[in-house]
């Protein structure tokens, strides 16, 4: 997408009004959705309560989450012999007959292969460069089955909401988030809203179709058929729920609720806890955590949840070059470089700077030159080892 669409996109309808965008290349594959509910299926596979997996038949849980997932409602999982969507929906079809049902997927990016991945993160690149990074995090929901309206009703979400449909067609039914207030009505949890739809701002979305809503919008989905979606969610929730949480961290909150709870008048004791409190907000350790929640932050794109690292193979006398899908972060930490790609952060030493420029330049480079640049080639090996597995760096 460029520039020009995410300004356009930004001046109309960001935070102000729900759109749809046609004809556009899918992020996502109807194949790498369906791979993507099979190992969701494995995660959720036989546990006694799922956070990843629900499954709704008739408007009422009946799998995942509290319901967990057990004999009697495993058949509900997509399972690999399926061998795509239509045959899941075949076989589920034969249990369910003509009940409405709908199976939801929760944060399935850490079920995302790495092809699939890469071509999400260029999408939310362009999004962030436009929006920025969410106020919370982000996400993505998979959405799939055959329902006359979401399963749980209208609801809002805090997020703003991008949607891909997949396969097969979606109808989305928004109203604004002070609709209920200016009329007088509840909207929540609602599946009898027919009153309300010719108010509401109507979309019919199909294959290559994007639809985006602003997070204070009310919003349900209606499926006449069987339909497979994608959704990617900018979170808006307070960013402070997602503070750093390492030692030094946890003793400045504490030495800081201590003293702002603080009954007595003893001025010793609140000399203690300020003086507590100044020596652990001064530490090197917490500015080490600071940085290092920061920078996974940013280099994770604001994602929660990552895919699994795989051990990748390269051929170690070949040419390398960075990666323009992946960036390499890092600090200066007094005695080393604190670095971050792909939300995981790694440590280089700080001799090691031009091998780190090196890495992150534009032009192709072998290992003996990196070598050369990191002192040492055991130095060399972890840093083209942890930015080759992480992929800012990829084979020229």
């Amino acid at each position: 997408m460029t520039t020009d669409f995410w300004a356009n996109f930004k001046a109309k309808y960001w935070d102000r009004e729900p759109g749809v965008f046609r004809g556009l290349d899918g992020v996502i594959s109807a194949q790498e959705a369906w791979e993507i509910s099979v190992r969701l299926a494995d995660a959720a596979r036989g546990q006694e309560s799922s956070p990843v997996f629900r499954a709704y038949i008739n408007d009422v849980l009946v799998a995942g989450r509290a319901a967990g997932i057990h004999s009697e409602n495993a058949f509900l999982l997509p399972q690999e012999q399926d061998g795509s969507f239509a045959g899941f929906y075949s076989r589920i079809q034969q249990q369910v007959g003509n009940a409405a049902f709908g199976i939801i997927g929760n944060d399935v990016e850490r079920f995302v292969a790495p092809a699939t991945w890469s071509k999400l993160r260029r999408f939310i690149q362009s999004l962030y460069t436009s929006v920025g990074l969410p106020k919370f995090e982000a996400g993505c929901d998979l959405f799939f089955g055959r329902y006359p309206t979401t399963p749980f009703g209208v609801h809002t979400d805090i997020a703003h909401v991008f949607t891909w449909v997949i396969e097969g067609t979606k109808r989305f039914r928004m109203w604004p988030g002070d609709y209920p207030e200016k009329n007088g009505v509840s909207l929540q949890s609602r599946v009898d809203y027919l009153e309300f739809v010719e108010d509401a701002v109507t979309i019919e979305a199909g294959p290559g179709d994007l639809v985006y809503w602003p997070a204070s919008h009310w919003h349900t989905a209606e499926n006449d058929d069987l339909c497979t979606t994608i959704t990617f969610m900018w979170r808006t929730a307070d960013f402070r729920t997602r503070l750093p949480g390492g030692n030094c961290f946890t003793t400045v909150l504490d030495a800081a609720k201590k003293l702002s709870h603080l009954q007595s008048n003893s001025l010793e004791q609140k000399a203690n806890s300020i003086t507590q409190l100044a020596a652990a907000a001064s530490s090197d350790q917490l500015d080490e955590e600071l940085w290092a929640s920061w920078l996974t932050r940013v280099s994770a794109l604001s994602f929660a949840h990552l895919p699994s690292l795989h051990p990748v193979t390269y051929d170690k006398g070949g040419r390398f070059i960075s990666s323009s899908d992946v960036d390499l972060h890092w600090v200066n930490l007094g005695e080393r470089y604190l670095c971050a790609a792909n939300g995981h952060t790694f440590d280089v030493p700080l001799d090691a700077t031009a091998a780190l420029h090196l890495v992150v330049g534009s032009r192709d480079w072998d290992f003996s030159e990196l070598a050369r640049l990191s002192t040492s080639v055991s130095i060399a090996t972890d840093l083209l080892e942890s930015c080759m597995q992480l992929g800012c760096v990829e084979q020229a």
